[in-house]
Parts: structure tokens; C-alpha cells; sequence
């Protein structure tokens, strides 16, 4: 049946969102685009009498009752709205009773609704409030800055189409009662863009409309507890630190729970071609008919279909389990947290074969043991006179003149260095913040940088130009004015001329060069060692260009007040925080370099200790 009625038509009725449904999650974008197309239809009479919203799916179970299958996101937002306008309302005399919601996952939503909760800044006892309520926020704010847009807004929300209102209307489509209402609701969504594999999962296993009469009533409490523990689950993997524990994706994906059903899916794709849409949801959709296949001779209708669902579900929790419990320990979370982001997620699978075969102690032993042979760089190398030399700790090198080099056994290494130095720390129990070093890595990508500046490409650009001879006049000056007094006289005589010669420029930077070289007691070869890297982000690194020691030293500073993440070895080194009583801060010495690499060698012990000797 499909019908066009007012919104107020709606009004007095009861809508349940049953749970294999999404839940709530609109956000700011399209909530502001539902009111913008209503003010707009307001704004222009050439727009016609009425506006139609989408159609609302519904499958009615009783007096005023109905089951809402498709239209829960729109119908929860023009609530949110309607609430917003209350005292609009009662002004201009709409004094009609809303609509009911009622997400079946929550006990106590008709109630958070009703009494208008959202309206209380953000409540994330669950994620779906979490929603509404910045949905609500998003509606105050769209009001405050439309003055004059409430009272008009209420007439076109409320009216009915007597004497020739303008209004909103939506179209009413009602299924017939003998239509199960789960392939509905699939039907009507698998083609959109917002319907996740686990929206299809979660159509898939909680549809208790397929179980008999006999068996329903029990059945639906068993998926209802299921539909409980699926939110608990969504709701901790949300977390920020969470997720990014057990993956690099952005967080910003509307579903979490289908990092979980990806494992499985790989693990049990039975296709000879892994479908190019929806892979994950037609994968454990085949899972659950094999299940049923296998079993139909002990186990047929209510019972094989159930016993299908709780094999699935278990392999669910499983999965959530262990990433809960390591991510719950300490030393498990920064071993397991660094494992996974060298070798990917396919990695978890190894990690819990192992976990269930060893004790605790046992386990962390198996952990150090893979991170140790994941850094992979003892090996030889050929020197300049052709004879093979064993590449050690110290002679990790960013490039040699033929060409080779350890970048990538750098970067794992400096990257271990910070998980293990946090996790070392006892400061309020402190964790390494990979939450943070991976969405910097994300949108920026992590670098090596040399503590100690190496030459680099000439910088061409005349403000970065300027930029540079600025900050070194006053690190020159902080080292000893008096003795390179002619110098900063250059700079400053260059930073003051109309056009800079690129020749000139260049000159002046191997003169400032020199003075920190001598300092430094740092050779060519020894600038590209290990014990002169650091983890910096590549933006940054970019803003170092050519920089010394201290002019990098006070950019990173500046960098970390204004709220940049900077990995903490990275600080410390430039800090001197590894030496003791440094002479000087301007200068990234010799004494400085072997403080350094005395801390990596003791922090990272357990995973370098077989060196060679």
C-alpha cells in the first residue's frame, strides 16, 4: 500500500526500529541538508504546495503499532527537529501529541526521547544517543544562524492540507502482512551507499519473523541478547584507541563491527572469486547455509538455523575477546599494537593460534621473540673494498655511497624504541599514543630525520630563503656573537638585499654549516647512522629543511604547542634529554649521539641482544 500523508499523520502512532536495523547515525552533514531543502521549498512558492519527503517502509502489528523497516534515519531527525520546535509549536497552537520511537535495542530509548535527554549535551551511554545527540546540536545551531525560519518551519512541519497548506508530506508504504519484512528492508538497501556488510549482517542473523510461532517468543530473547552484545561490541570499537590499536583505516567509517566480520570472512571465503560487492556479507551468508547443509540431518528448522547464527557468533565474540583482553594489558597492548602495524591485520589470526596454546608469560615471550625477527638487520654488507662486514646495531646506515641502505630497518627500530620507552614509563601507566601516530602517519606520512642537519636540496624559494637566515642569526648568536660576528653580519646584509644570487645564498649556508660541523665532531658518513635519526612527520620534516640542531630544536617545540603530535624519542633527543649535564644546546654532538644510542641499545635489549659480537 503506498500512500502520500502529512507529517501529522504520524502523529499518535507508535514506530519500533527492530534490531537487525542500523542504528541512528545522521551527523551534521545531513541533517543540515534536511533543513536546507525544507527552507528552501519555504523560500520559493514556485516549488509547489507541498514537500514529499522519502518513502517510510512499515509493516503494521498493531493498533497504532508499527514496525518501521526502511525511513528510521529521516523519521529520528524530523523528531529531533519537531522537539527543537516545541515551544514553537504550542504558540501557534500545535498542541498535537508526536509520534512514538522505539529502538528495540534500547530499553529505555522511547523514554531518552520523550524526555528530551539529547537536549543535554553528548550522552554516549550508546552510540545511537551519541548520534541523536549531535544531531540535536547541529539542529540548534542550523536555528541560529536562519533567524525567523522557526515559526515558518513549524507551519510547514504541522499543517494539514486544509485550506490549501503548504506542507511536508512522506509517502506511506505499508507491506502486506505475510511479507517477511527482513527481506524487505534488504531489498530496499543493499543499492545504497550507507548500507554497510555489517547492516546486512545484522538483517541477516536477528530476523526472528524466519523461526516459528512455537519458538519465537524464545528465540527473540536469545537474538535480543545477541543484538546487546553486537552494540557493546560496536560501541568499544568506536573508541578512538581502540580502533586504532587493531588497524590503520580511518576512523570516520559508520560501522566498526565489520573489522571483525572481515576477519572472519577471510577465513572463511568459500568462493573461487571473492564477489566485487559486498564481499564480507555474501561470504558469511554462504557460511550460515553451509552450516545449515551440514547439520540439517540432526538439526532442521528452528534448531539448525539458531545453532547457524550461534556458531557465527561465537567466532564473533572470540575475536572481540582477545582484542579486548590485549588491548586491557599493558605490555600485551604495545607488543601486539607494534606487530600488527608491521604485518597487517592477517597477522591477528597467528597471534591468537598462539595465545591458546601458552601461558600469559609464554605468550609475551613469542611476542618479543616475532618482534626481534621482524626487525631483520643482521645480516653483512659489502664494504668499499668488496669484503663482507656484519651490519650491526651502531652501522645501521639512511644511505652509504654505493647506494644501499637500512631505511626501513630505521624506521621499525625508531618506532620501537617509543612504544617500548612508553611502555617502560610509569607515569600514570602510561601508552604509547598510536591512536595519534597513526592518523598523523595517515594524512602525512612518518619520515626519518637527521638530528643533525645533512645537505640536502638548496632551498630556492626567497621567503624560506629569509626564513632560514633569520632563524641561524639568532641561533649564531645564542652560540657566541662575538666570534661570528662577520657571519651574522652576512646573513643579515643578504636577508636585507632586494634579489638573493642562489650562488651567494648556497655559500652562506656551508659557512653556518661548518660552524655546527666543527662543533659536532660528526663526520660525512657518520651524519646518515642510526645515532643521528629521529621519527618526524614529513610536513615537519619539510619545515626542517637544511635547519641546525637548535633552530630544529625550537620548530619542534613550537610544533608541539600547537598541539602536533611528536613521537617522545624524537623530543627527547632534541631535548638532550639522554645526556647527562650536556655543555651546550645548540650542538648535537658526539657525547650526545653516544647517550642516544646507549638508550636505544639498553630500552630495545630484549630484541637486539643476540647482535653480532
Amino acid at each position: 500500500m503506498n500512500t502520500t500523508y502529512p507529517l501529522i499523520h504520524l502523529f499518535g502512532k507508535t514506530f519500533n526500529v527492530p534490531s537487525y536495523q542500523r542504528g541512528y547515525r545522521w551527523t551534521k552533514i545531513e541533517v543540515n541538508e534536511l533543513l536546507n531543502d525544507l527552507y528552501e521549498f519555504l523560500r520559493n512558492k514556485q516549488n509547489g504546495r507541498f514537500y514529499c519527503l522519502q518513502p517510510i517502509v512499515l509493516k503494521k502489528i498493531g493498533e497504532n503499532e508499527y514496525d518501521l523497516i526502511d525511513g528510521q534515519q529521516r523519521l529520528t531527525t524530523l523528531y529531533l527537529i519537531l522537539s527543537f520546535l516545541e515551544d514553537s509549536r504550542f504558540e501557534d497552537n500545535y498542541n498535537q501529541e508526536l509520534f512514538k520511537l522505539n529502538y528495540t535495542t534500547r530499553d529505555n530509548c522511547r523514554q531518552f526521547l520523550e524526555e528530551k535527554r539529547f537536549a543535554n549535551g553528548i550522552d554516549d551511554t550508546n552510540i545511537d544517543y551519541h548520534y541523536m545527540c549531535l544531531a540535536y546540536e547541529a539542529i540548534t545551531n542550523w536555528f541560529a544562524g536562519q533567524p525567523g525560519a522557526k515559526s515558518k518551519m513549524t507551519a510547514l512541519l504541522m499543517d494539514s492540507d486544509e485550506d490549501e497548506n503548504r506542507n511536508v508530506k512522506l509517502i506511506w508504504y505499508e507491506i502486506g502482512p505475510e511479507e517477511n519484512p527482513i527481506e524487505a528492508f534488504v531489498r530496499l538497501n543493499i543499492g545504497k551507499i550507507p548500507l554497510t556488510d555489517a547492516e546486512l549482517i545484522k538483517a541477516l542473523l536477528l530476523q526472528s519473523d524466519k523461526y516459528s510461532d512455537s519458538k519465537r517468543d524464545t528465540i527473540r530473547r536469545r537474538l535480543f541478547e545477541i543484538a546487546s552484545e553486537w552494540d557493546q561490541i560496536e560501541y568499544n570499537l568506536q573508541k578512538e584507541e581502540v580502533w586504532y590499536f587493531i588497524n590503520d583505516r580511518p576512523k570516520d567509517t559508520p560501522t566498526h563491527i565489520d573489522f571483525i566480520f572481515d576477519l572472519i570472512a577471510d577465513q572463511e571465503n568459500q568462493f573461487e572469486e571473492r564477489p566485487e560487492k559486498h564481499a564480507t556479507y555474501h561470504i558469511i551468508s554462504k557460511y550460515l547455509s553451509d552450516v545449515l547443509a551440514k547439520n540439517k540431518t540432526t538439526m532442521n528448522g528452528d534448531a539448525g538455523m539458531l545453532h547457524a547464527v550461534e556458531l557465527f557468533w561465537e567466532k564473533v565474540t572470540n575475536y572481540y575477546n582477545y582484542i579486548m583482553e590485549w588491548y586491557g594489558e599493558r605490555d600485551l597492548f604495545h607488543y601486539i599494537v607494534y606487530l600488527i602495524n608491521e604485518k597487517g591485520k592477517g597477522n591477528i589470526d597467528v597471534l591468537i593460534e598462539a595465545s591458546k596454546v601458552m601461558t600469559k608469560t609464554e605468550f609475551k615471550v613469542y611476542l618479543r621473540k616475532q618482534i626481534k625477527d621482524g626487525l631483520d638487520y643482521r645480516r653483512t654488507r659489502k664494504n668499499r673494498y668488496g669484503k663482507q662486514i656484519p651490519v650491526t646495531f651502531e652501522t645501521l646506515v639512511y644511505e652509504t655511497e654505493e647506494g644501499r641502505n637500512d631505511k626501513a630497518q630505521i624506521l621499525k627500530i625508531l618506532l620501537l624504541h617509543n612504544i617500548i620507552t612508553t611502555q617502560n614509563s610509569e607515569k600514570e601507566l602510561a601508552r604509547f599514543p598510536f591512536n595519534l601516530y597513526k592518523k598523523v602517519g595517515a594524512k602525512k606520512r612518518w619520515s626519518l630525520e637527521h638530528i643533525h642537519a645533512r645537505k640536502i636540496e638548496p632551498i630556492t624559494d626567497r621567503e624560506k630563503q629569509n626564513l632560514w637566515m633569520n632563524d641561524h642569526m639568532i641561533s649564531l648568536r645564542s652560540i657566541d656573537s662575538e666570534n661570528h660576528k662577520s657571519l651574522i653580519k652576512q646573513l643579515q646584509n643578504t636577508v636585507n638585499m632586494e634579489k638573493i644570487e642562489q650562488e651567494l645564498f648556497d655559500q652562506l649556508v656551508e659557512k653556518v654549516a661548518k660552524v655546527y660541523q666543527r662543533a659536532t665532531e660528526l663526520d660525512e658518513k657518520e651524519v646518515h647512522l642510526i645515532g643521528n635519526m629521529c621519527l618526524i612527520d614529513a610536513e615537519l620534516n619539510s619545515h626542517l629543511n637544511r635547519s641546525m640542531f637548535d633552530v630544529k630544536r625550537e620548530k619542534i617545540k613550537q610544533r608541539e604547542i600547537d598541539g602536533c603530535y611528536i613521537p617522545i624519542c624524537s623530543r627527547n633527543a632534541f631535548l638532550k634529554a639522554y645526556s647527562v649535564y650536556p655543555k651546550n644546546t645548540a650542538f648535537w654532538d658526539r657525547k650526545d649521539r653516544e647517550a642516544y644510542i646507549s638508550h636505544m641499545k639498553t630500552t630495545l635489549n630484549p630484541f637486539i641482544q643476540d647482535d653480532w659480537k
